[in-house]
């Protein structure tokens, strides 16, 4: 791959990697994974569009900048929840980090988790993102949640995995 086409994919990512802070840290964002997707995907892909038409990129340059960047764009917005979320071993991971070589016991560590604040947390996200919706003391999912849920269980029971296993 020429330099070229690797520089510009890296400078556009970047630069959409910037943008994506900065949102996220002036606006606070219901619908993420939506939002990240436009970012990542459809700014770019006009940004490219934009650089053929005016002849900056002949078309060969520019389907190979579009793969590069979308392939950068698509493994970063995979990772996105685990990076962001609060996940027990993410925690766990910074609690030790914070305790020091000293380390913590098992009950340290259990006490500053408390799982009924990652649950809160979780149905609140799922909640802004429109996969599940509160009535009363019930949450339920949406249309879109189920379809969700439904594309895991089977992608799960596909790799052979049971409900709480993997």
């Amino acid at each position: 791959m020429p330099f070229r086409i690797l520089a510009l994919s890296l400078l556009l990512f970047a630069g959409v990697f910037v943008l994506h802070v900065a949102v996220w840290r002036l606006f606070r964002v219901r619908r993420e994974m939506l939002l990240l997707a436009l970012l990542f995907l459809a700014v770019p892909g006009v940004a490219l569009v934009v650089a053929l038409v005016s002849g900056r990129l002949a078309p060969v340059e520019t389907m190979a900048t579009v793969l590069m960047l979308y392939a950068l764009s698509v493994a970063y917005i995979q990772t996105y929840p685990g990076l962001k979320d609060d996940i027990p071993s993410f925690r766990i991971l910074m609690l030790l980090d914070q305790a020091g070589r000293g380390g913590m016991t098992e009950s340290e560590i259990l006490d500053q988790i408390g799982e009924q604040s990652l649950f809160a947390f979780k149905v609140a996200e799922l909640e802004s993102d429109s996969l599940v919706i509160r009535n009363g003391d019930r949450v339920r999912l949406t249309p879109a949640g189920r379809m969700l849920a439904t594309v895991f269980r089977s992608y799960r029971r596909l790799l052979g995995l049971g409900p709480g296993k993997g």
